[in-house]
């Protein structure tokens, strides 16, 4: 099998995973937008995708494709394509320029997974015989929880980390009121944000607490989540990415909106929360409360073991394919 693209570091844990099970399996990282300023070059690189394509398959009977625009770059086969969605490529793609090349590739997919539940509703219709919810695995090896993360917190001194970027999609409009909120909360001594996305505020707050950060390297992801007590994600998709879900995995205690707790077949321990107001009631019980944190992440740490981990998704993967007669 040819996987092809990386997203949010989802399809190269997968294509490692898969060959510690011993598949045959080939990774290929197309040129993309974000991993070059050249245009010409990407456009070259564009218009030479479907023969890399084709040269990479050789040998594979599939081609896995993560981000559906990709997969309408497959020509020249008749091997199986495999798409999975990760968001924009069908919540915005879908309604924008790329509504063809997505549809197109959609079309040529012999089956369609989606990364998130909240994706199921921007599928057309007619491709919904062929789609399955597949959740988004977290390496539970590298993100776990801090041995330590307790023992010294009965009287304050806690970090609050605002894992989403400042995008209208993820709720931006509602984390500046809780960075003020939490700047007059005495027992907080660290709030850190990151400091881009498309709603970013022109004037950044200024408070002693507060850490902006830049785009941080994966691997230093883990110990930067150990580094804090609570955690906050996107309060508006109702669907959590995978920040939120490394966070729960750090045992970090984790406030998002979520609207999908039917997917499983155990109801998940995110602390919802699609207003201010009901973030910062959340808030003020974590905050006073140790033991409430520690049983959260506990809970918090346990329902990604049994639902995210690599392991068990893999598995699922590889049980799939064989139900929909995927060559693999």
């Amino acid at each position: 099998m040819l996987i092809i693209n990386n997203v949010a570091n989802v399809s190269t844990k997968i294509y490692q995973e898969l060959k510690t099970l011993g598949k045959k399996v080939t990774f290929y990282q197309p040129v993309t937008n974000a991993s070059t300023k050249s245009r010409l070059f990407l456009l070259i690189n564009r218009m030479m995708l479907p023969l890399i394509i084709l040269f990479k398959s050789r040998g594979h009977n599939a081609i896995y494709v993560h981000y559906a625009y990709f997969a309408a770059m497959i020509f020249f086969t008749k091997k199986d394509v495999i798409v999975h969605c990760h968001g924009t490529d069908v919540r915005e793609n879908l309604h924008n320029e790329y509504r063809n090349v997505t549809l197109r590739a959609l079309k040529r997919a012999k089956h369609i997974y989606y990364a998130t539940p909240d994706l199921k509703q921007y599928l057309p219709e007619k491709f919904l015989h062929k789609t399955t919810f597949v959740p988004n695995p977290v390496d539970t090896e590298q993100f776990c929880p801090k041995v330590t993360k307790f023992t010294d917190k009965s009287k304050g001194n806690i970090a609050v980390f605002f894992i989403s970027k400042f995008d209208k999609t993820k709720g931006a409009d509602k984390f500046l009121p809780l960075v003020d909120y939490l700047c007059t909360v005495p027992e907080v001594t660290k709030i850190t944000l990151f400091k881009h996305g498309n709603a970013m505020p022109t004037e950044l707050p200024s408070n002693s607490k507060l850490i902006w950060l830049d785009k941080v390297t994966y691997e230093n992801m883990p110990a930067l989540m150990n580094s804090h007590d609570i955690a906050i994600g996107q309060m508006a998709l109702g669907a959590v990415g995978m920040s939120e879900l490394e966070a729960l995995a750090c045992g970090l205690p984790t406030i998002a909106h979520f609207e999908y707790n039917d997917e499983y077949s155990e109801h998940s321990p995110i602390l919802c929360a699609k207003t201010t107001r009901e973030a910062q009631l959340h808030l003020d019980k974590l905050i006073k409360n140790v033991e409430l944190r520690q049983v959260i992440s506990e809970k918090s740490r346990k329902w990604i073991v049994n639902f995210h981990s690599l392991d068990r998704i893999c598995a699922f993967l590889t049980t799939s394919f064989k139900t929909h007669n995927i060559k693999f």
